[in-house]
């Protein structure tokens, strides 16, 4: 559930003052009078429509609109310090930082005499404008032919909005109330935006949970069926036509399909703010310089599952706040964390490097993402290098390569050994015959009363064999005179 205070902030700076952010602008639908020729820049932080012109503020204050001129509602006054601007058919307002008011355009009906206070917003209708005090009370001015200037009495409202003759607001208890032309309005306390339309249009609300209400004119296909979903921040409605803006940036437009405004509504979610005209509409996008900078920290070495500190909080942003980190595991895309704490804790998985991403998401929806390694010390410390050479096995053998054992043999000394048994192995071979003729040497060792322990070297089989041989032979000479 969000904060009805929280949303209801967010959706004043979208629609009636400058942006968190600035960027470029884009614009479609008709554009017969040039209302969709945009200037070039990417430093604008407000926009707004009338009928047939388009205005926009610059990060400097200053203003710029195009379009339609006949009445001089696109020649802009000079200065800076501007922080709000609308439109209306033939005239146009801005509201300056110091909360003073100014007009210029069509002064038919006293749309240009603005009245003095202390103002901090401000809409515009066909013929007439609309403001709201520091205070909580309303002023307004031009033409009154439907009450449409005659404002409630009350210093608890909280937003305004203008349609063609008549006029929204909202009071700090989240109620509704119209006058002028229409009054018929939604019912309810728990409204915190505002918008009314062209052409004795649409009328859009967002409720405190972020869902749209409309209501009004409904001949161009359904206006006032709005789109499901509960993550609206910003509406503009224009004469035949709506459009929305979501929490994550993208945009909605609706109403009837004949029209270019509705076909052609771009598909992007980098989208800050919204604006619609008669037939055409405004949107901000954000500059790609002002997104948030993820930090993911240094890299780390440790051991397998030993618990690890991930610190996001060297991510910044220059404009907002940042309100959801993301902890990822690659390749798999496993989410290990998401939410608003900068700081993680895991375990080592033990891999020689584990690559972990990290997205942080402001409260505008702008992402950006970084990655911090975890090393494991046992396999990227140890050198991968031989180790002492082990001890020679039976019959001449290596033994497993680690921990040299006593009296161990050098590779080579083995190497000659396993040289000699073979060379001995081939004579064996080549003189076996020869070999059997020596059977009767037991007899003959008898004869001559050799040691028992001579004869305990021959195979319990009587017969000798090559190993037999050598040892029998061996033995014999040494006790032989």
């Amino acid at each position: 559930m969000r904060s009805k205070s929280i949303l209801l902030t967010v959706v004043i700076f979208i629609s009636i003052t400058p942006s968190l952010f600035a960027g470029e602008i884009i614009s479609w639908g008709e554009n017969i009078d040039g209302q969709c020729n945009v200037p070039d820049g990417n430093d604008f932080v407000a926009i707004a429509a009338g009928r047939l012109h388009s205005l926009a503020i610059r990060a400097d204050g200053t203003l710029a609109a195009w379009g339609n001129n006949n009445n001089g509602q696109s020649d802009v006054p000079d200065g800076n310090g501007f922080v709000a601007v609308a439109g209306g058919t033939e005239h146009s307002v801005a509201l300056k930082s110091d909360g003073s008011l100014a007009a210029w355009g069509n002064n038919y009906n006293g749309k240009l005499d603005v009245p003095s206070g202390n103002y901090i917003a401000i809409a515009t209708g066909e013929w007439h404008s609309l403001a709201l005090k520091s205070d909580g009370t309303l002023g307004a001015w031009g033409r009154n032919d439907l009450g449409q200037s005659d404002v409630p009495d009350g210093n608890d409202f909280i937003a305004i909005a203008c349609g063609t003759a008549h006029n929204l607001a909202i009071r700090s208890n989240g109620s509704l109330i119209m006058w002028g032309e229409y009054t018929d309005s939604f019912s309810g306390d728990n409204f915190i935006a505002i918008a009314g339309g062209l052409e004795n249009g649409t009328n859009i609300a967002i409720r405190s949970d972020g869902s749209l209400s409309a209501w009004g004119n409904n001949y161009y296909t359904g206006q006032v069926f709005v789109p499901s979903g509960n993550d609206y921040i910003g509406v503009a409605p224009g004469g035949m036509h709506n459009i929305a803006l979501r929490l994550d940036g993208s945009i909605i437009v609706w109403g009837d399909q004949s029209l270019d405004v509705v076909r052609n509504a771009p598909a992007d979610n980098k989208f800050i703010a919204i604006a619609s005209g008669g037939w055409h509409a405004l949107a901000l996008t954000q500059e790609t310089s002002r997104l948030p900078v993820a930090d993911a920290g240094e890299d780390i070495i440790t051991d397998a599952n030993e618990e690890v500190v991930l610190d996001a909080g060297a991510s910044y942003t220059t404009d907002g706040h940042i309100v959801r980190y993301t902890w990822t595991i690659l390749p798999e895309n496993k989410i290990l964390y998401t939410g608003n704490q900068n700081i993680f804790t895991t375990k080592a998985l033990g891999r020689a490097e584990e690559v972990i991403k990290l997205t942080v998401t402001d409260n505008r929806g702008a992402s950006s993402e970084d990655t911090v390694s975890i090393f494991n010390r046992r396999i990227e410390d140890i050198e991968l290098t031989p180790g002492p050479q082990g001890a020679v096995g039976p019959q001449g053998a290596v033994g497993p390569q680690g921990e040299q054992g006593p009296a161990g043999m050098t590779p080579q000394e083995v190497a000659q050994m396993q040289a000699q048994i073979a060379a001995l192995q081939q004579t064996v071979e080549e003189n076996r015959s020869a070999m059997e003729q020596f059977n009767p040497l037991r007899k003959l060792l008898e004869e001559l009363g050799s040691s028992q322990s001579i004869l305990g070297d021959i195979n319990h089989d009587g017969k000798v064999n090559s190993v037999d041989l050598a040892i029998l032979t061996s033995n014999w000479l040494k006790e032989t005179p």
